[in-house]
């Protein structure tokens, strides 16, 4: 029954936010993915996507001038990595869809997929840290994109671990427990939920499959 109810959420969120399909060749360097998932789990129990859209993931698009491939940029399970498009559908899984967001700031493309590039190879971050020794989704974003005058698009929120009840979900309690740590409520960071409600991001539709 929860299954079915978080369905119908889901497409209640798409058809108020964007009908349109978006076809690949319309993308453009340095567009955002996100990942738009029909389960509900950890992250998106306490993050808050457009239009309450449960929002898992975050990565960026790219062109691989090289072979013409449709490529992202993505930090995931196996650290962060440069995959074909077609991985990122794989890794979603079933049922879910890939939101197409577009910075409509003064974006410089080009710095900020060399600065995502340099990242390549870090390990995933699974407690979400501040600094670049490992990295998560949406810090790759945020730590990558930046303006023309080189000032970042994206600036760091306070992070909650806190559910809409204002509970901290056993999860997110136990993993950090079995570090010895403090859930960091409070902490600097980001969420790919929050970045696809920035005014500094458009939403475009779902990509075509």
């Amino acid at each position: 029954m929860r299954l079915i109810s978080v369905i119908v959420c889901l497409f209640l969120a798409i058809s108020a936010v964007a009908q349109r399909a978006v076809a690949l060749d319309s993308l453009r360097e340095g567009d955002l993915l996100f990942v738009v998932t029909p389960q509900a789990n950890a992250i998106t129990q306490v993050t808050r996507g457009v239009e309450e859209m449960p929002i898992d993931h975050v990565a960026i698009f790219h062109w691989r001038t090289t072979d013409s491939i449709a490529t992202v940029l993505q930090a995931i399970g196996k650290g962060v990595v440069m995959e074909p498009l077609d991985s990122l559908r794989s890794e979603a899984g079933k049922g879910a869809m890939l939101l197409v967001g577009r910075v409509n700031a003064d974006l410089d493309a080009h710095t900020s997929l060399t600065r995502a590039m340099t990242l390549l190879g870090k390990p995933y971050d699974y407690y979400y840290g501040a600094d670049d020794k490992e990295i998560y989704c949406s810090e790759l974003v945020q730590k990558s994109y930046v303006d023309h005058a080189g000032r970042p698009i994206f600036t760091p929120i306070p992070m909650t671990f806190r559910d809409k009840q204002g509970r901290i979900p056993d999860y997110w309690t136990r993993l950090y427990a079995a570090r010895g740590l403090a859930v960091p409520e409070g902490a600097p960071g980001s969420n790919p939920g929050d970045l696809s409600r920035r005014p500094v991001v458009t939403l475009l539709g779902f990509l075509q499959p």
